[in-house]
């Protein structure tokens, strides 16, 4: 164990990381500084600015604990770090050191590894009948299930929830992902390396013939790649995977993009689950608040509807928020039922949830601000 100055700093920034729950640490040159950023709930702070003398130590740190060539450093590179928070607690730090304008900076991506699996109520898919329809068609024998959204949704963690549901040792689970995000015992995990002639396509090709029940596949990107979904969708696996996209129906567009035809989809999609994360308010110092009678119209509530703001205190750190939650839309889908020509028409029809409702809900729960509820890319859904 290195017990130097530098390497006690690296260790006590990554440990208060995780205790401020940050997702991620930036550690970004400047002209004649660099500071140190965590992501907390999806926004940036900033937390301490160091020396440039500093950097160059620090990011050798770095280098060595992740397993990376120290004298690199006019390229990108990723590693990987396993760090020990407590006896109990294990952390897979992901890290990535790019060279910028000022010197190389880094970004550390904190993943608890997994342990016991959350359930989808603790992943905030509270709605029991949601919960029910979600575990009734993962159960299903073939067919292919999509989780989409924004980058760093959570999309990753509510698949191997899903998996972890399905994991009871009768089914042969076989996931293929850039990278590995969690390693799950009993599960079959394949590392995608591009540069060694290892893509999900080939991987995927490799893979049908090791005869698996269940697939996960990180991310449909390419039409290659789409079209093998499709097929192992065809001939007995049911497969998971994600999609960057806005909603349920844009997963569609999205695989009409990848020249997936309108037929292949409809016979082959079992449930797209879209999903985002909103901040929660700090449960300590959230104030409650009185809607205008055009705010209650707007957000189809009841003008005496009992609502709450952010307000901050020691125990958020003044930011008024702790932790996030799940925003979704939900939509079932059954083979047979629909037709090509009204195939979105059909998954409007059949979702169970909005992210209208959705948002609304958090809203009456007091667990989100009306600020967060007309946040980012959501004033659209409410008419």
């Amino acid at each position: 164990m290195d017990d130097s100055p530098i390497a006690q700093l690296l260790s006590d920034l990554v440990r208060a990381a995780i205790e401020r729950g940050a997702s991620d640490v930036h550690l970004e040159p400047q002209e004649k500084t660099w500071r140190v950023r965590f992501r907390v709930d999806g926004k940036l702070v900033v937390i301490r600015t160091f020396a440039q003398e500093l950097l160059p130590p620090m990011l050798s740190r770095l280098k060595i604990v992740s397993l990376l060539p120290l004298d690199e450093h006019r390229r990108p590179m990723e590693g990987k770090w396993l760090f020990q928070f407590d006896d109990q607690t294990t952390y897979d730090i992901r890290i990535s050191i790019i060279p910028f304008l000022y010197g190389e900076g880094a970004v550390l991506r904190i993943l608890k590894l997994l342990g016991t699996q959350p359930n989808l109520c603790n992943l905030g898919f509270a709605d029991d009948a949601i919960c029910q329809s979600i575990h009734r068609t993962i159960g299903e024998r073939s067919g292919l299930f999509l989780v989409v959204g924004p980058t760093g949704c959570g999309k990753s963690t509510t698949i191997y929830t899903l998996l972890q549901m399905l994991n009871d040792g009768s089914r042969k689970i076989i996931t293929v992902e850039d990278p590995v995000e969690y390693a799950a015992k009993g599960i079959c995990q394949v590392n995608v390396a591009a540069n060694q002639g290892l893509s999900f396509a080939s991987a995927l090709r490799a893979i049908l013939r090791q005869a698996p029940n269940v697939l996960f596949i990180g991310e449909i990107r390419d039409p290659e790649t789409a079209a093998i979904a499709i097929q192992a969708a065809l001939t007995g696996h049911f497969v998971f995977s994600t999609l960057h996209a806005d909603g349920v129906a844009g997963a569609v567009d999205r695989l009409e993009n990848l020249e997936i035809s309108k037929y292949l989809i409809g016979i082959t999609l079992r449930g797209i689950l879209a999903q985002r994360l909103v901040r929660c308010l700090c449960p300590h110092c959230r104030r409650e608040c009185r809607l205008s009678p055009a705010m209650a119209k707007r957000l189809a509530l009841n003008k005496t509807a009992r609502v709450f703001q952010s307000v901050g205190c020691e125990k958020c750190h003044q930011t008024g928020y702790d932790g996030r939650t799940a925003q979704y839309e939900w939509a079932p889908l059954t083979l047979g039922n629909m037709q090509a020509e009204r195939l979105r028409d059909h998954i409007n029809d059949q979702r169970m949830a909005t992210f209208a409702g959705s948002a609304r809900q958090l809203l009456l729960n007091g667990q989100i601000s009306v600020d967060d509820t007309l946040g980012e890319g959501v004033t659209n859904l409410y008419r």
